[in-house]
């Protein structure tokens, strides 16, 4: 059962931080998974070689992503959910990392995680919530490129590419998983992310298509190397005075609420 889990989590994690720190957020992921004995009948499959062309690509990309330490980006979310249309989404979101330091930000609510300092701001309730001890979400797990081919593998995933003009879409696609039946990888040549695409399994009602859950997140900016300047300031949120951290002037309406 732990194997299948890893499914949805790499499908997280390749959706970037800003997706991850959405799914987790909504508690997308947190839902009871169906007995073992109810699970489908998947066997592991062998690779053709041009099968193995594609996933090799989709694994570089992998492998991009995960040894990022300074980058930013850009974009939009989109959840749609039939079994429940109050869990439909749509949002802009922004995403920056320099080392340990984090920033994101998804509709009304931005977080800025720095070496001792975790800063939350909603702007729906405009409150700003202030930790010492809190980090940033992370990946769920780091897996080298062996490992996760082998999972691929083991978990039945068919996968072809798809060739577009300067762009290339790597799909992996199987119609009775339990949790991911369908997740998209589009980039250029450069391997610069353009859109993440997953459509995941309701375990309500695994048979029917038309029950599944989509994300899509549609990249419309990206840069490795360095991150907008005053991104990672903590003076946008709050502000030291007599010893005591206080609202920015720019959220002097904000509550601030300190964890610790």
């Amino acid at each position: 059962m732990k194997r299948r889990y890893y499914i949805a989590l790499t499908v997280v994690t390749l959706c970037l931080a800003a997706s991850l720190a959405m799914a987790v957020n909504r508690g997308l992921f947190t839902k009871a998974a169906p007995q073992e004995e109810a699970l489908p009948d998947i066997r592991p499959v062998e690779y053709t070689p041009e099968e193995m062309v594609a996933m090799q690509e989709l694994l570089t990309v992998y492998g991009k992503i995960d040894s990022l330490r300074v980058f930013y980006a850009a974009g939009t979310i989109s959840v749609i959910e039939p079994a429940d249309s109050t869990q439909n989404m749509f949002a802009q979101f922004t995403y920056a990392q320099q080392e340990d330091s984090v920033y994101y930000r998804l509709g009304e609510n931005r977080v800025l995680a720095l070496p001792g300092l975790y800063l939350s701001v909603n702007d729906a309730v405009k409150k700003i919530f202030l930790s010492r001890n809190q980090k940033a979400p992370e990946a769920p797990f780091r897996m080298s490129q062996e490992k996760l081919l082998k999972l691929f593998r083991e978990e039945g995933y068919h996968v072809e590419a798809i060739k577009g003009e300067g762009i290339k879409t790597i799909r992996l696609f199987l119609e009775n998983h339990v949790f991911c039946k369908e997740y998209r990888l589009t980039f250029d040549d450069s391997y610069r992310i353009q859109e993440v695409y997953a459509r995941f399994t309701n375990l309500k009602d695994p048979l029917n298509v038309n029950m599944d859950r989509i994300h899509s997140v549609k990249m419309t900016g990206w840069q490795t190397g360095n991150v907008p300047p005053g991104i990672l300031s903590a003076g946008s949120m709050v502000q030291q005075q007599n010893g005591q951290m206080r609202p920015a002037a720019a959220l002097a309406a904000y509550e601030l609420v300190s964890a610790n």
